[in-house]
């Protein structure tokens, strides 16, 4: 990098430095003294600083960081919710022809899959309103994640979100196919060593709207082997 301040005269401010725009590489002490302009020029393209004569980081605008970078970077094998995931996409994966023709049905906007999997989360951590897991899913990357939201993708907007849970669970085969992933993902729930905090009872509510599984819902007698729906 050629960064060559002019000479001043005497009595006169020296003028700030030139930088090559089309710089791609910087070294710490170019950093260090040209940090204002070289942070400008990497809004542009990329920089490279090297340090000891080798790469060292690199500077790229932020939009440029978004694209690259992975939600899965930031979630780590040990999470409880990679776990849940494993069981959940297994069990999803051979109901992907459900889930599209209810979303058709119901002319969902957002995927039938990520509101499934939304509730889901309201479920383990016994969110009390669609709202909260709104708010969750805002500040929570874990949640994203899960939901199959990308790193740069912006979150639903709440009323919308909230309208749309509403709808798929007013869907007999969304409830059902909701409540017999959660069954399989059981053993995952109710592990000591993770955080999950599930509510029970609220998965069973969801299936008592709906007649057709409202007499699968198990008696008190079956609540302490937490089954949600018996076998129809």
């Amino acid at each position: 990098m050629d960064i060559k301040p002019k000479k001043a005269r005497r009595g006169t401010r020296a003028e700030p430095a030139v930088i090559d725009p089309y710089l791609s590489t910087v070294t710490m002490l170019d950093l260090d003294k040209h940090m204002s302009r070289i942070l400008a020029q990497a809004r542009i393209r990329p920089i490279s600083v090297y340090r000891y004569g080798a790469p060292y980081v690199w500077i790229l605008p932020h939009e440029v960081w978004l694209g690259s970078a992975k939600l899965d970077d930031f979630i780590p094998n040990r999470h409880p919710l990679t776990l849940l995931d494993s069981v959940v996409a297994r069990e999803l994966q051979g109901h992907a022809n459900l889930l599209r023709r209810i979303g058709l049905r119901l002319r969902l906007q957002i995927s039938a899959e990520s509101l499934l999997r939304a509730l889901m989360l309201q479920a383990a951590y016994s969110l009390p309103t669609e709202g909260a897991l709104h708010d969750q899913l805002r500040c929570n990357l874990a949640f994203r994640w899960f939901v199959r939201l990308s790193l740069n993708a912006p979150v639903w907007e709440a009323a919308e979100f909230v309208k749309e849970v509403r709808l798929l669970l007013g869907s007999d085969e969304a409830v059902e196919l909701l409540q017999d992933v959660l069954q399989v993902c059981l053993p995952v729930l109710q592990r000591i060593d993770v955080d999950f905090r599930l509510n029970s009872a609220l998965v069973r509510a969801w299936a008592l709207r709906h007649p057709r599984l409202e007499k699968r819902v198990p008696s008190k007698a079956w609540h302490e082997e937490r089954l949600f729906l018996a076998p129809g």
